[in-house]
């Protein structure tokens, strides 16, 4: 099936914004926990899920907007499915397919959706508009730019909003929609950022730059590959993060490059053909990328190719790789693919016209995907199993329910081996009380589900500080160093973060912060001049300053002194 001119002529510009647009467990705090939070799934826009997708192409529903879908799906907690379309709306859709609320802008959506911890809905829109929606689809706020919206938002650990603009800058906004600070470049961001694991921001922009930016909206560095005979060329494409820290992005003039953290370059592959859409990367590092030779590219850390796959058009979708390493992904060609991660065509799903939309994964195994006919389609196995809550780290008791999609028997385990009809039948829910790994299947007329595993952490125990440095009460403490604190198990920011202090006992000032880092059970705190000689210093760390995975807050203040030398 031949490419439509006219297709790639009109959308040539934003075909960069993550799909175009568009999306491992989520490790920012920022965003839900759920199957699919944002684009391309987390901050680092790797495209790993953390779910098994259909192993079949068997329909589950479709849902028509009224036109054009170029964003890609988000799904919240509750398993309720955001996409936007080119008929000004956002479109909140039920597991079922039936419509749940519907939000109308003043413009075409391309952006992909967002969702924040509490639920909160961020897109942009071409009305200029980055939007903030309640989960019950009314307006919470919005931000208003001087030119369209393409870009798809990331959301910081902290809860910042970063997303770029038509208007030539990067923003950061507050969760209450106030500007924290933006960045201005040389043309328009179509480019949806990435966040390093150090806060880093990572955008390419239509002006041939690839930007780092650090937190506080300070240029670390950038990268430019712009050809001024052939502009849009050195068009980067939204980039992505892999585990050490390398940065992957697409490239107008055909090439995937992978950056070193300090923005030198690690190595670069030619595909021979335009990129536009955004990499994946898959568990094993393996890095997934595909381009209008028809080609999707698989590729070895080291920048080797491992395996390629010709469909029969332009790739433009941007994969997303289920936890079993299947690879998903749409074509111009109308059809979505399932690939093994040796490039095997496992099966292939022909939708009604061409596919820029990155499909995205539910909890239940379900695959969403948008198509420029108009529809958000759902795919699922014939039978499905869902738990009430899923695997995760708790500070509580859990009762969990276990529920199929159609009369069947449930089988289970609960010590992590894989079940059998000669398994526990569930037939009440099942309590967790301690840390359990819970793996279920269902039986229907003899037909097996797919094996279902959950892991269920459950710590009910708060971190405590384990150590300091400077040790309490230190003497000659060097003027430049920092404090660190370990605590005993890893954390996160709490909500007396902010109100941690360094003060100067001798002098009763409030020493001015830096930064204050947290790395696994490390807080590291650094202050913006050396301490003076021969002074005492108190630092004070606030209960509730930090939290663990499950949500449990540090209990008592905690009081550090140490004089300089």
């Amino acid at each position: 099936m031949h490419f439509k001119l006219s297709k790639f002529i009109f959308f040539i510009g934003i075909i960069l914004i993550g799909v175009v647009i568009l999306s491992g467990a989520v490790s920012a705090a920022g965003l839900t926990n759920s199957s699919q939070p944002k684009f391309h799934h987390d901050d680092q826009n790797t495209g790993q899920s953390q779910f098994k997708g259909p192993a079949t192409n068997t329909t589950k529903w479709n849902y028509t907007t009224g036109n054009t879908i170029f964003s890609s799906p988000a799904i919240n907690i509750n398993s309720t499915i955001y996409i936007g379309s080119m008929d000004d709306n956002l479109y909140a859709i039920n597991p079922n397919g039936t419509k749940k609320w519907s939000y109308h802008t003043g413009g075409s959506i391309y952006s992909s959706p967002a969702i924040g911890s509490d639920g909160t809905i961020y897109f942009g829109s071409a009305d200029r508009n980055l939007y903030a929606l309640n989960p019950n689809g009314t307006l919470k706020w919005k931000y208003t730019t001087i030119n369209d919206v393409y870009s798809s938002p990331a959301i910081g650990s902290d809860g910042t909003i970063y997303f770029g603009s038509d208007d030539r800058k990067i923003y950061a906004l507050n969760p209450n929609g106030t500007l924290k600070w933006k960045y201005t470049t040389d043309y328009a961001i179509y480019s949806s950022p990435a966040i390093g694991s150090d806060g880093t921001i990572y955008v390419g922009c239509f002006d041939g730059n690839l930007y780092a930016l650090n937190s506080n909206g300070t240029l670390k560095w950038k990268i430019q590959k712009w050809d001024s005979s052939t502009a849009g060329d050195g068009e980067y494409t939204s980039p992505c993060i892999g585990k050490d820290r390398t940065i992957y992005v697409g490239c107008f003039d055909g090439n995937l490059y992978a950056f070193n953290p300090n923005g030198t370059l690690k190595w670069s592959y030619n595909t021979r053909s335009i990129i536009v859409m955004p990499p994946s990367i898959g568990s094993d590092g393996t890095i997934y990328i595909g381009n209008f030779n028809d080609n999707l590219y698989a590729l070895n850390p080291n920048g080797t190719l491992k395996w390629k796959y010709t469909t029969g058009s332009y790739v433009k979708s941007s994969p997303i790789i289920g936890s079993d390493g299947t690879i998903y992904l749409g074509s111009y060609d109308y059809n979505l693919y399932a690939l093994s991660s040796t490039g095997i065509l496992k099966w292939k799903y022909t939708a009604g016209d061409s596919i820029d939309s990155s499909p995205a994964i539910g909890s239940d195994g379900t695959l969403y995907f948008g198509c420029y006919d108009g529809n958000l389609y759902a795919i699922q196995d014939p039978l499905i199993v869902t738990a009430t809550l899923n695997g995760g780290y708790y500070n509580t008791t859990k009762i969990i329910t276990l529920k199929t999609n159609m009369p069947s028997t449930i089988y289970y385990t609960l010590n992590g081996t894989t079940p059998t009809i000669n398994s526990l039948k569930y037939v009440n829910p099942i309590t967790i009380s301690t840390t359990t790994i819970l793996e279920y299947l269902a039986v229907h007329s003899g037909v097996k589900s797919l094996v279902y595993s959950q892991t269920y952490i459950i710590d009910k125990v708060p971190p405590k500080i384990s150590s300091t440095s400077p040790v309490n009460n230190a003497i000659n403490v060097s003027l430049t160093a920092p404090v660190t604190i370990k605590f005993t198990e890893n954390i996160i920011a709490g909500p007396n973060y902010s109100a941690i202090y360094i003060k100067n006992l001798t002098t009763g000032i409030i020493v001015s912060l830096a930064s204050k880092i947290i790395s696994g059970n490390t807080l590291t705190i650094k202050t913006t001049y050396n301490h003076l000689s021969n002074d005492t210093y108190q630092v004070y760390i606030p209960a509730s300053t930090v939290k663990d995975k499950a949500g449990n807050y540090l209990t008592l203040a905690y009081t550090l002194k140490f004089k300089t030398g």
